[in-house]
């Protein structure tokens, strides 16, 4: 056995197996130093840095070589760091994240790669070190206004000449979807450009006069070659996709008129390019 006698500032310790606490000569007491119990201590030492904890006194009387040899340390309290992933609205777009460690040690967070949205900026707090209370990391994030689907082929149909003026509506191969995850109540608009050649024949190389437009309730919009027109607008109340294509018929949507004698016996193509633009939301 060895006499141990411990100053204040003792902070690890480590004991054998054949160790064993005793009085001090002369006197009736163990001289096992206390812990500090200023933040970040906790006035117990602990073993390793994860084991059972004890008070000077505890530990004094209850060692064992035998089953507790080992380091002991001061005690330190442990923090936890807590990391929301949100959008403009303030709404969670992703599962938090927690993490814990001693107070006093350092943590790091990452930013997630989230579809649909595209981080707004690294926030200060997203490394530093733990305390007794609670850390909170925010990470901001915009959302995007993005096609979730877009036609790659119009087909206005194969017809017959006609001596009058004919209106044809397309059938599509893809929906046009639109996805916006912009803030809600803002705004967003879709345009539509028809190339600056408008629609010409395969085999004659001819332009066929015929008028493209977009019709809707409050009227018609003409796409004139080479010119981009707003052809929808909507304020965003969720975040669902809105299927522009699902209100297109006859009578909506996309039209092509062709009047009598436009047209020659021949295969019309044509390219039009959709694009989407969002303002600052309302609120």
């Amino acid at each position: 056995n060895i006499a141990l006698r411990c100053g204040n500032n003792l902070q690890h310790l480590t004991l054998g197996p054949n160790f064993d606490f005793h009085f001090v000569s002369g006197d009736n007491t163990m001289d096992l130093s206390k812990p500090s119990t200023k933040a970040p201590y906790t006035g117990k030492w602990q073993k390793d840095d994860d084991g059972p904890t004890y008070t000077s006194r505890e530990l004094m009387a209850s060692y064992d070589g035998a089953t507790m040899a080992g380091t002991y340390n001061w005690e330190k309290t442990s923090g936890t760091v807590k990391v929301k992933y949100i959008d403009g609205d303030g709404d969670e777009i992703a599962e938090e994240a927690h993490s814990t460690g001693l107070t006093g040690d350092s943590y790091q967070t990452v930013a997630k790669e989230i579809a649909g949205y595209t981080l707004q900026a690294i926030p200060t707090n997203a490394t530093g070190t733990y305390s007794d209370t609670v850390t909170t990391v925010i990470y901001v994030y915009d959302g995007n206004l993005f096609f979730k689907s877009t036609p790659t082929v119009l087909d206005f149909g194969s017809h017959a000449l006609s001596g009058t003026t004919m209106t044809y509506a397309p059938s599509l191969d893809h929906t046009m979807e639109v996805q916006n995850n912009g803030k809600l109540n803002s705004t967003w608009m879709l345009t539509a450009e028809l190339g600056d050649t408008g629609f010409v024949g395969e085999h004659t190389n001819k332009a066929l006069g015929a008028t493209l437009y977009y019709q809707t309730d409050n009227g018609q919009t003409i796409l004139v070659p080479g010119v981009a027109a707003q052809i929808h607008s909507q304020t965003t109340a969720n975040h669902e996709g809105i299927d522009i294509s699902s209100g297109w018929s006859s009578r909506s949507g996309l039209l092509l008129e062709v009047p009598s004698g436009a047209a020659l016996a021949d295969t019309y193509h044509g390219t039009i390019s959709w694009r989407l633009n969002s303002t600052v939301a309302n609120n």
